[in-house]
C-alpha cells in the first residue's frame, strides 16, 4: 500500500513552509528555490487530493487539511530529531556535549559559576550556552535544556520549578530622590522608577512582609527590557530600580547601590529548568539534569 513516506521530501517542504509562513523564508532555510518548494507542495497536494494552503498575492495560510497534516508532520520530524540526538548520545559521556539556553543577564552573571561547577564534575564535557530572553524552540535550536522565567510552557516540555528569584529595590546615592523614599513602600509610586519595558506586569512591585503584602504601581521616564541596562541606569542615578539580587550583589557590597526596604521580601517571577518530554532519557540528559539541579540547590542566595 502506498504511503506518504514516498513523498517525504515533499512533506518536509510543506512542513517548513507551514512553520515559516512563507515560501521565500522556507526556501532560504532549506537552501532551495521557491519554484522547487512550490512543485513539491503541489505534488503532495495531488497525492493527498486536498489543498494544503490558502494562497493570495500577499500571504499564505493553512487550510483545514494543512492544519491537520502539520500536526502529524511536527510529530514525524520531532521524532526524527530525537533519533538523531539519541544516536549522538551513544558515545562516551565524557566526550559528550550539552546546549543550554538561558536569559541573557542570568547567563552573563551566573554562567561562569555554573560552567565551573559542571567542569569540575565532567572535566571533558562540552557546554554551549545560548543566551536569549525569548523562549527558543528546542528542535530548531537543538537545545538540551533551558532555564526560563516563563510561567507557561509547551505541553511537549517538562518545566521543573527551581524557585522564585530574589529581587531588591535599590538606587544610587547620587539619585536626588532617594531621601524621599523613607520606609514606606507606597511612596515609590510618586518617585522616579526605572521600569521594565518588556513585561508590563513587572512594573507592579510587590513587597511581602509578615503583616501584609504591598503592591506599588511604579512609573518613570526611563525603561529597558534588559536587566543590565536597568542596572546601569540605576548606577547613573536615574531612579529606583527593582533588580534580581544576583545582578547587583557586588554593587550593594561596594556601596555603589543602596538597598531599600530590606525588611520586605520582593516577590518576583519563578525560574524553571525546562527540557523535552521523552520516553527514554539518555545517560547524558539524566547526568546533566542532576548536576544542574544540584547547582541550583546550592545557590539558595538567588532565591527567596
Amino acid at each position: 500500500m502506498e504511503t506518504i513516506v514516498k513523498n517525504l521530501d515533499a512533506l518536509m517542504a510543506f512542513h517548513v513552509v507551514a512553520k515559516e509562513g512563507s515560501f521565500t523564508r522556507a526556501a532560504e532555510r532549506l537552501g532551495t528555490s521557491k519554484a522547487m518548494l512550490s512543485k513539491q507542495v503541489m505534488r503532495l497536494e495531488s497525492y493527498l487530493r486536498a489543498p494544503l494552503f490558502h494562497r493570495t498575492t500577499r500571504r499564505i495560510g493553512l487550510t483545514e487539511y494543512g492544519s491537520t497534516l502539520l500536526s502529524y508532520s511536527e510529530r514525524i520530524f520531532d521524532l526524527s530529531s530525537e533519533a538523531g540526538r539519541r544516536l549522538r548520545d551513544l558515545g562516551e559521556l565524557t566526550h559528550a556535549g550539552v546546549k543550554i539556553a538561558m536569559p541573557i543577564s542570568f547567563g552573563e552573571v551566573l554562567g561562569p559559576s555554573f560552567l565551573r561547577f559542571i567542569s569540575e564534575r565532567l572535566p571533558h564535557f562540552k557546554v554551549e550556552m545560548d543566551l536569549a530572553n525569548e523562549s527558543l524552540d528546542f528542535i530548531h535550536h537543538e537545545l538540551d535544556f533551558a532555564v526560563r522565567a516563563d510561567d507557561e510552557h509547551h505541553p511537549d516540555l517538562i518545566a521543573k520549578p527551581l524557585g522564585r528569584l530574589r529581587d531588591v529595590i535599590c538606587a544610587s546615592s547620587s539619585y536626588k530622590g532617594m531621601q524621599k523614599a523613607g520606609n514606606i513602600p507606597q511612596v515609590l509610586s510618586e518617585l522616579e522608577c526605572i521600569t521594565h519595558s518588556g513585561e508590563g506586569s513587572w512594573n507592579t512591585w510587590t513587597l511581602v512582609s509578615d503583616k501584609n503584602d504591598t503592591k506599588v504601581k511604579v512609573s518613570g521616564r526611563f525603561s529597558s527590557n534588559q536587566y543590565s541596562a536597568i542596572r546601569s541606569m540605576a548606577l547613573a542615578g536615574l531612579g529606583f530600580a527593582r533588580l534580581p539580587k544576583y545582578i547587583v550583589e557586588e554593587d550593594l557590597k561596594e556601596g555603589r547601590l543602596i538597598e531599600y526596604f530590606p525588611e520586605y521580601l520582593i516577590a518576583t517571577h519563578s525560574l524553571f529548568l525546562v527540557y523535552m518530554k521523552t520516553q527514554y532519557a539518555s545517560k547524558k540528559q539524566n547526568t546533566v539534569k542532576e548536576h544542574l539541579l544540584n547547582w541550583f540547590k546550592q545557590r539558595k542566595d538567588i532565591f527567596v
